[in-house]
């Protein structure tokens, strides 16, 4: 907040109005300094140019106290009244606590402060070192090493005693002493010590601050070598808190400045030159420091009985250490420093712990430094180096804890990271602001582990108090530094525009409101968004806190211990003033921002206070948070709530601190405020009085008290309102005399009242006194003005000034005013000229214009010289324009100012200065898009230019500029490259051919945008390109116009297709573009724009979307940009459908065509474009019917656009016909594909693939129709147009159709062909979409179901499993062709008898196929086949539950059919196996019944079926029936396949058995005689049948006794068997009749041998003993076993 607050606008400069009263007989003496003052004016800007450019104010200020002090004033109410008065009244506002026992007064006091080591006043000289007597002594008395020095006095002595002292200043480098605030209330305190001790624990020097009084009277204190030492080994180290109860702290306390050893040990390296310098401009010379280090190393090489032994744990070196522990115990021993967190002995000096050690400052060194802080004095690389090498040494292990460590609980106390983490908490943001790093310490204020570490390591309380603190520091550092960059940027600004610069109109649309962002300015808002986020983070660690002691209370039972209670009552209260802190610092952050979060503060502030205190509630603590809640209320006029809370809080301070604290005084003021701004003047008044009274009495300095005089402020501007001016002046004067006694005459504060003082003098016509205090006040703020950009500073200077030249005007010296006012101006535009000024800025610099313009037209009519005054006038009123046009975009104001201007020169005839304006009025009129006005403006400017300059000039050629980019926005492309040429012509001529122009570069840049509109896109890349080389070299790779540059040039590639080139380019604008214009600048949309289509060609849709969501969020808020947001609709509804998001897609369509109808209108071709899409897309999702009707109106706006016989027709034939194929109307499907076919013929060449693609869909039909034929024909007519396609498109079509011919051979059975269609789509599709591509695998699928089909079943499961891979690992399954997959690959492997393998991938499939809707049927049969596997495996229940719902679904849909008889057929199997005969006889008859009634009487299913039946009714023993059944298989068998297939050979086989059954041997052998020639005559006859047939035939013989055939039958049938070697169980059973055989001729012996060979064969065959077989074969053998025992 400034220093000074408006009161009254009617006395301000600029207002236009004037005093009535004019005052005569001024004061000659007024009139001298008023003279002088002038004189001095006009060298005031050179004078601070030069100084800014010597770079004084950069040096570093002594450490010691301030000789002015800072303003502590923060936000406040502003007033709308024109006297200024005091800061005071905003300080008042700000919550304060009272002094006993406020931590949030002292964040505001000590907020402002920084440790950078700096103060107000100048170093001196190098050779200017004055030494303090006392302190010089101390050091003279170190003793030196008498061996190595020959003289005390020589120069080496001295250089060794410099080393000493500089380590020793060292320290105190880190912590400036008091400052001038703390003086000032010790004085204003009547208790001056309390006042001292609370500053301490506050100020900066409270950070190096500890209580050691516990350890003075400590037997572990070690701080002094003659202190008695307990020989334990105990340690001592500082205390995690600082004790904050001032009623503790004394005059006998000893505060002492505690430094780390191994921080300082660091420092100490670096200025005694042990340690090489970091680069060679660390030290620009041989210092004293780098001659002291060679002394000590020397001394200590050559005197071992010096170097103590002292060491710790540390980075540095052995030797270093050594040194520094040297120079240590040389301070300790002259009483400067001490050591603490060890024991030391008598006799020497070492630990006896690994604790860190700390060096210590005495109170009474300390005192004498600071009331003499001349002795002190650091040169500036020295105070910069300790502070860098502590920030960085701490910052660096911190951060890596933090990282590290902290996932482990912290340490205890005393343990060797202890202490590092205690100072770290207190001294490590200090060190970082010190030496300038800012990112460094925002890091660690942001950081919630060290938020969390701070405050449990020092406190709930003070750890708010210290992180609000450093935050509030950072912020002001930050402030500092921005306020820096804001004196380069008007330096910058006023370097290049001497004044405020002309207009020029941009190029094309992407150069129109061109705003940048301020680069290189420290990100304000940004971090004040992390620091309301810290103390966001630092509430909820406060509520933790407090949940954790109420629950911790309940658990102990708080209502029953008294210690316990009051233990949660102090916590509370701690919790409370901490939760205050963080309200109190989230209204500094931004009031109106965080309003809310602030209050919810103050409020649990104030219900933890109010717990804690119980009933006793009148608590000046709970008082505070009232002042403070009230506070906020008033800063946002809740002025009911506000006063509510300062009642209750006053009633609070009278009865708790008495009716005369300085608290009520406070409270009071603030309610004055809250009335005067009510306009409530007596009661205000009032309350200013008493506040004024109680202030003077509680005050030791009575009226010489800061705050008496900003009370009296207060009641000065009450006096002027109630226009009591002389009461006003009065109380005006007693506060300047007030300010002046205390801060000095020149301080700012003083300059306030005086201009205070100065208006109301003006109000009262006395205008000699008037100006009397306007001159102080002019020159104590000019003296205050750090430089010519202070922009504060300099306002005020302005202000003054403007206030000076009203008096003289009022008094009717127009020349005195004029000259004041030209001196306002020249300060005033030059800070107007930067971009980072605001509009109140420049409000106030066009009411001086106007001042100034109707001081000139006065002039203009008493002198008969008109023309320069005349001139003056139009240039004013010219600049007016100019700042309404280009800094404040009113084009109206700007447009009526410049007629004004316009008017002046034509009354003068100045042809120059016409053009001139004509060319201003020109870019208004473009800005609001008239641009023929502004076309005929540019046109009448260039001809008056060419009348008043003969020759060509720079304005010439942008005249003729501005003019062609005019005609490019009417669309004259071919007149705007005139323009452009003849523009370019004259900047050639003017700028030398070596010298880059960017001028010149511009004008490229326009042709080559002009260039691409008329379509020429290499000429404009030879414009483009040369501007871009010229705008990269000159401007940088990282400003605006070059990201424009390469813009176009990505277009121009983007035309050319060289896609990858256009998106480096595009990307790296993109890039340059969002870092240089705010959010949602049209430019960044159109480059955003045309990369998205870039990347949706690239399908690479996850970049493109949002890429084009943010330029369409961009365009919504643009007005004249509907055909770019339709277009952006477009592209997003083609990247939503590629990437299968229908839904979203016709969305974004249905946007676009809304769009479109209401620009283009209803019968568009555009319009009818996104029909066609939208009627695709709803094609594609199955909703037929609303595609049908966007089609339909396609053909309507087709019909009248283009009438029938357009190819537009054709391609919405198609989407028709794809339409009508999905309903089954093929007939209408077909129709739609021929006509779309003859008119692509017709209109296109004979060749061309579009006939292609009709030609496939014409060819599927006939595929459908089964009319294959015709299909292959087509197919090979569109492939032969597909040869050699040439690129993907056509190649993947080209794919599709070869497949489709493969399907139709396939189905024809023209294999070889088939797999030569199905090879071509295989290598097509793997060069379009690569062999890993689902695309490439379907038709591998397709070739492995066709070699299935031919019984290459391991090549067809290859393939087969690769489609599935596929289709696994894919983002879009297609459940269907997986489902299918799955099947045919379970179908081969149970092929193969691989069940097991066939059974999971079956079940699969059936999940699959589950999950869809009306496909019954393929679940039913996936059902049959886990039902056959099941069968094979036995398990014929799951078998049955299979097949039987199998059957019940084909049954409801398609009825009894041939398959639903193959089920029924398997079902009575199953039931014949579990020999369930009638239901196997129900279910085979039912079968039987659907095979006759769908296939015939005689076809091979119903041979099949008897056959079965025959097996049940033999199995039933009905052999009758059983021979029936058999028979009647048998003959329709012969009739289907005639006498001789092998089928015939089993019949005849089951005919034989039932003959045997019945003892009807001869008939049962014939069958079997017919039966084994047939399978002789099968050219692949399979030898194990035969060898089944033999055996059979064997025991047929051996029946009927003719054991001799029955031999020879048997050893046939072992004879083949053997040979093939596949069936030992065959083998087994003839070696057993072959036993049998023997064994009945008696030959028991030969019998044996047989048994016990097919016993072993039985084995091999894996059967086991108790199988039946085994087990006869068995008993035989022990049988002749027993016989041939016997014989």
């Amino acid at each position: 907040s400034t220093a000074a607050k408006k009161i009254d606008n009617d006395a301000r400069i600029g207002t236009g109005h004037t005093h009535a009263h004019v005052l005569k007989n001024a004061s000659p003496t007024v009139e001298d300094d008023i003279a002088d003052l002038l004189s001095d004016l006009e060298s005031d800007v050179n004078y601070f140019s030069t100084q800014h450019n010597t770079g004084e104010n950069d040096k570093l200020s002594p450490i010691g106290k301030s000789d002015t002090m800072e303003s502590a004033s923060d936000n406040d109410a502003s007033n709308d009244c024109g006297l200024e008065v005091s800061s005071a009244p905003d300080r008042d506002i700000v919550p304060k606590k009272n002094s006993s026992d406020s931590k949030s007064e002292e964040l505001a006091d000590h907020s402002n402060s920084v440790d950078d080591g700096s103060s107000n006043s100048k170093p001196p000289k190098a050779d200017s070192h004055i030494e303090n007597q006392a302190f010089f002594d101390l050091i003279r008395s170190i003793p030196l090493p008498d061996v190595e020095f020959s003289t005390v006095d020589g120069e080496d002595a001295v250089a060794y005693r410099r080393g000493f002292e500089l380590c020793h200043r060292a320290i105190f480098s880190l912590w400036p002493a008091f400052d001038t605030d703390i003086q000032n209330e010790r004085l204003n305190s009547k208790n001056p010590d309390k006042v001292v001790w609370s500053a301490l624990q506050a100020s900066n020097i409270a950070n190096g601050l500890s209580n050691i009084n516990v350890w003075k009277d400590s037997k572990e204190y070690a701080g002094m070598v003659e202190c008695e030492v307990s020989s334990r080994n105990k340690s001592s180290t500082p205390k995690n808190e600082v004790v904050s109860d001032n009623n503790t702290h004394s005059n006998k306390v000893d505060p002492v400045i505690l430094v780390p050893l191994s921080f300082i040990y660091e420092a100490w390296a670096c200025i005694l030159g042990l340690n090489p310098p970091h680069s060679p401009s660390d030290f620009e010379s041989i210092n004293v420091g780098a001659r002291c280090g060679t002394m000590y190393t020397w001394a200590l090489s050559n005197s071992k009985n010096l170097i103590p032994s002292l060491s710790y744990q540390t980075i540095l070196s052995e030797n270093i250490i050594t040194v520094c522990n040297y120079v240590t115990d040389a301070l300790r021993k002259v009483g400067l420093v001490e050591l603490y967190g060890a024991d030391v002995c008598r006799e020497s000096i070492g630990p006896t712990s690994k604790l860190d050690f700390y060096i210590g400052l005495e109170r009474i060194v300390f005192n004498d430094i600071v009331e003499n802080p001349i002795g002190l004095l650091l040169d500036e690389h020295l105070l910069r180096k300790c502070q860098e090498i502590l920030s960085h040494s701490v910052f660096t292990k911190l951060k890596n804890y933090l990282d590290n460590d902290m996932t482990q609980s912290l340490p205890e106390f005393g343990h060797t990271n202890h202490s590092f983490i205690w100072y770290c908490c207190r001294h490590s943001i200090q060190h970082l602001l010190a030496n300038g790093n800012l990112d460094e310490a925002q890091i660690l204020l942001v950081n919630e582990s060290f938020v969390r570490l701070r405050l449990q390591n020092t406190g709930l309380l003070r750890g708010t108090f210290q992180h609000c603190r450093d935050c509030a520091k950072l912020t002001i550092c930050l402030m500092k530094r921005f306020d820096s960059w804001r004196s380069n940027e008007l330096q910058t600004a006023d370097e290049h525009n001497n004044g405020i610069s002309g207009y020029s109109l941009f190029p094309m649309e992407e150069y129109e409101n061109k705003e940048l962002k301020s680069s290189g300015a420290p990100d304000i808002l940004a971090w004040k968004e992390c620091y309301f986020k810290v103390l966001c983070i630092i509430s909820t660690i406060l509520r933790e806190k407090a949940g954790e002691a109420f629950s911790k209370r309940l658990a102990e039972g708080a209502y029953e211990n008294n210690t316990t209670e009051y233990n949660s009552r102090h916590i509370k209260e701690e919790i409370g003033e901490a939760f205050q802190i963080v309200g109190e610092s989230i209204g500094d952050i931004d009031s109106d921002t965080y309003r809310i979060e602030e209050l919810e503060n103050y409020e649990e502030a104030l219900q933890l206070k109010t717990e804690a205190f119980g009933g006793d509630q009148n608590n000046a603590s709970i008082a505070d948070t009232l002042y403070a809640m009230g506070c906020h209320h008033q800063r946002f006029n809740h002025i009911s709530f506000a006063q509510k809370c300062y009642e209750q809080a006053l009633r609070i301070y009278k009865l708790t601190l008495g009716y005369e604290h300085f608290s009520v005084a406070r409270v009071l003021h603030n309610i004055g405020i809250m009335y005067a701004y009510k306009d409530e003047r007596d009661i205000a008044m009032k309350c200013f009085k008493k506040s004024l009274s109680i202030r003077i009495s509680a005050s030791e300095l009575g009226d010489a008290d800061l705050s008496v005089a900003d009370s009296l402020c207060w009641m000065g501007k009450i006096h002027r309102e109630n226009e009591e001016l002389f009461d006003a002046r009065e109380c005006f004067m007693v506060a300047h005399k007030t300010k002046s006694a205390i801060l000095g005459t020149h301080h700012p504060e003083c300059a306030d009242v005086l201009h205070n003082i100065g208006v109301v003098c003006d109000d009262l016509n006395l205008h000699p006194q008037s100006l009397s205090c306007y001159s102080q006040a002019l020159a104590i703020r000019r003296a205050n003005v750090t430089d010519v950009y202070d922009v504060t500073g300099m306002n005020e200077v302005c202000e003054t000034l403007n206030c000076i030249a009203t008096v003289y005007r009022t008094t009717g010296e127009r020349q005195k005013a004029l000259q004041f006012y030209q001196q306002s101006l020249k300060r005033r535009v030059r800070i107007v000229s930067a971009v980072i000024s605001d509009k109140d800025q420049i409000s106030t610099l066009l009411r001086t214009y106007e001042d100034v313009i109707s001081l000139l037209k006065l002039e203009v009519s008493e002198s008969n010289e008109k023309s320069d005054m005349l001139g003056q006038i139009g240039k004013l009123l010219l600049e007016m324009g100019k700042l309404y046009d280009n800094r404040l975009r009113k084009l109206s104001k700007a447009m009526l100012y410049y007629q004004r201007a316009l008017e002046v020169f034509k009354e003068m005839k100045n042809y120059k200065r016409i053009g001139d304006t004509l060319s201003f009025m020109g870019g208004v009129h473009a800005k609001k898009r008239a641009h023929k006005k502004a076309l005929k403006c540019f046109k009448d400017s260039l001809v008056l230019r060419k009348i008043g300059s003969k020759e060509e000039t720079a304005d010439t050629a942008e005249t003729y500029h501005n003019i062609g980019n005019c005609e490019a926005k009417l669309g004259l492309f071919e007149d705007c490259l005139h323009s452009y040429c003849e523009a370019l012509k004259i900047k050639k001529k003017i700028y030398p051919s070596d010298m880059l122009s960017l001028s010149t570069a511009k004008t490229e840049h326009c042709m080559g945008l002009a260039l691409l509109q008329l379509g020429s896109v290499i000429e404009a890349l030879g414009f483009f390109m040369p501007a871009m080389e010229v705008r990269q070299q000159v401007l940088g790779s990282e400003h605006l116009d070059y990201a424009f540059s390469l813009h176009n040039v990505g277009r121009v590639y983007f035309h050319q297709g060289r896609v990858d080139d256009a998106i480096v380019c595009l990307e790296e604008a993109l890039r340059i573009k969002k870092s240089k214009l705010d959010n949602g600048h049209p430019s960044v949309a159109e480059t955003e724009h045309v990369l998205a289509s870039l990347y949706i060609q690239k399908e690479d849709i996850a970049t493109a979307i949002p890429l084009l969501k943010s330029a369409l969020s961009t365009y919504k808020g643009k007005k004249d940009c509907d055909i770019m947001k339709s277009d952006i609709f477009d592209l997003l509804g083609k990247a939503y459908s590629i990437i299968g998001i229908i839904e979203d897609a016709i969305l974004s369509y249905k946007h676009s065509l809304k769009i479109k109808r209401a620009v283009l209108g209803l019968d568009d071709v555009a319009c009818a474009n996104v029909l066609m899409e939208i009627g695709k897309l709803r094609a594609s999702t199955g909703d037929l019917n609303e595609a049908l009707i966007a089609f339909k109106e396609v053909k309507r706006i087709h019909k009248e656009v283009y009438g029938k016989e357009h190819l537009r027709n054709a391609d919405l034939l198609i989407q028709v016909g794809l339409i009508q194929e999905k309903i089954d109307n093929d007939d209408m499907a077909f129709r739609c594909y021929t006509e779309a076919l003859r008119l692509r013929q017709l209109l296109l060449s004979e060749n061309h693939f579009e006939i292609a693609e009709a030609l496939a869909h014409v060819g599927k039909i006939h595929q459908k129709r089964a009319e294959h034929f015709k299909s292959i024909s087509i197919f090979q007519e569109a492939i032969g147009i597909y040869r050699d396609p040439n690129n993907k498109k056509m190649m993947k079509e080209c794919a599709d159709v070869c497949r489709l011919l493969g399907m139709s051979q396939m189905e024809i059975s023209d294999t070889n062909n088939a797999f030569l269609s199905f090879e071509r789509s295989l290598k097509l599709r793997e060069r379009v979409f690569g062999k890993d591509s689902e695309e490439w695998a379907e038709v591998a699928y397709d070739i492995g179901v066709a070699k299935a089909h031919i019984g290459l079943h391991d090549e067809a499961v290859e393939l087969i499993e690769h489609f599935i891979s596929m289709k696994r690992t894919s983002n879009n399954q297609d459940s269907n062709n997986l489902s299918n997959a799955l099947f045919q690959l379970g179908l081969l492997k149970s092929k193969n008898r691989c069940i097991d393998e066939a059974l999971p991938l079956l079940q699969e499939a059936l999940k699959i196929r589950r999950m869809q809707d009306d496909n019954e049927l393929e679940i039913s049969e996936v059902l049959f086949q886990i039902g056959c596997i099941h069968e094979a495996k036995k398990d014929y229940l799951e078998s049955l539950v299979c097949l039987e719902e199998s059957l019940q679904l084909r049954q409801s849909i398609v009825g009894d059919d041939e398959i639903a008889g193959d089920t029924m057929l398997k079902i009575g199997e199953v039931h014949r196996i579990r020999q369930e005969f009638d239901l196997a006889v129900e279910t085979l008859t039912k079968a039987l019944e659907t095979f006759k009634s769908t296939v015939g009487e005689e076809h091979l299913s119903v041979a099949n079926t008897l056959r079965n039946l025959g097996y049940v009714c033999d199995a039933k023993h009905d052999y009758r029936e059983a021979m029936k059944f058999h028979k009647q298989g048998l003959n329709i068998l012969k009739i289907n396949l005639g006498s001789n297939h092998v089928s015939i050979a089993a019949s005849l086989d089951d005919i034989a058995g039932i003959y045997q059954k019945v003892s009807k041997y001869e008939k049962a052998l014939k069958c079997l005689e017919e039966s084994l020639r047939i399978r002789k005559l099968q050219k692949d006859c399979d030898g194990m049948e035969i060898a089944t047939n033999l055996f059979g035939m064997g025991i047929i013989y051996a029946a009927n006794n003719d054991n001799d055939k029955a031999m020879e039958c048997y050893h046939s049938s072992l004879e083949i068997s053997c040979q093939i070697g596949s069936n030992p169980k065959l083998e087994a059973q003839a070696l057993h009749q072959i036993g049998c055989v023997y064994a009945a001729l008696f030959n028991y012996r030969d019998a044996l041998q047989n048994w016990r060979t097919s016993l072993s064969k039985y084995r091999e065959a894996g059967l086991d003993d108790d199988h039946y077989m085994v087990a006869c074969t068995l008993g035989n053998i022990e049988m002749a076993e027993n016989v041939l025992a016997v014989n």
